[in-house]
């Protein structure tokens, strides 16, 4: 038996975390979203792709963190983001009930940051 080997990475709002078989994509929000555990769509947009909505959830801590939900989105936006230069995200802001920007982010760095982290923890990127 082999021991799953886990590590994470971070950059500018973004968290790439390992675990067993695969990569999560998580959010780190500048603002509070809602209580921990709360499920949050989050509506991302890289350069000038098209946006597109991502279903996650706030970490069982968290009133700002959140995790991708399902592997096609993370499928989706990974492969965007390791081809793209900015990041927006946008969720809804809890104070006014309206879409608001959570977060942006430079991507320099991500594919790298991205490898590093399967490579260690053994996985196919």
């Amino acid at each position: 038996m082999t021991d799953k080997v886990t590590g994470s990475a971070y950059l500018q709002g973004l968290s790439l975390q390992c675990n067993e078989q695969y990569i999560t994509v998580g959010f780190r929000f500048g603002k509070n979203t809602g209580v921990p555990s709360a499920p949050i769509d989050v509506t991302v947009r890289v350069d000038s792709n098209e946006a597109f909505v991502v279903s996650t959830k706030n970490f069982s801590n968290s009133h700002n963190s959140s995790f991708m939900l399902h592997d096609d989105e993370q499928t989706e936006l990974i492969g965007q983001l390791k081809k793209g230069d900015k990041l927006i995200f946008k969720g809804m802001n809890k104070r006014t009930g309206s879409p608001s920007e959570l977060h942006s982010a430079g991507l320099k760095g991500f594919t790298k940051a991205y490898t590093k982290l399967a490579i260690h923890c053994g996985l196919n990127n």
